[in-house]
């Protein structure tokens, strides 16, 4: 059982240990418990997922299947903490953080206000 076992490691370190991970699971044919907050980790190192809310199981399945259960329409997908929200004419600039990463993204007003 891992209770977020790569939580505090650097980005490098973490996808080593991920893949050193993945590597002992498939030559041993090992069956592990992840408990993780890191979506990407969990798409990753996961091949079976169970979303608990409050004790409960909400979704399962694979990870794919657990967390794009949303229809969207974006042609990709993230998750972030917006940092910042800037009105530039008629349009806004998110500065968003991505794991170390910043980016910044162009939206409309009501994409801005949602």
């Amino acid at each position: 059982m891992f209770d977020k076992p790569l939580s505090a490691l650097d980005a490098e370190i973490r996808f080593k240990l991920q893949q050193y991970i993945l590597a002992v699971h498939k030559e041993n044919k090992l069956t592990t418990l992840l408990i993780s907050h890191d979506i990407s980790e969990i798409q990753i190192i996961s091949d079976k997922t169970l979303e608990l809310e409050h004790g409960n199981i909400i979704r399962k399945g694979t990870p794919n299947e657990v967390f794009n259960h949303k229809k969207l329409s974006a042609k990709f997908q993230f998750i972030g903490t917006i940092i910042e929200i800037k009105k530039q004419d008629f349009l806004f600039i998110l500065t968003v953080r991505i794991e170390k990463d910043l980016v910044k993204m162009i939206v409309d007003e009501s994409k801005a206000s949602n």
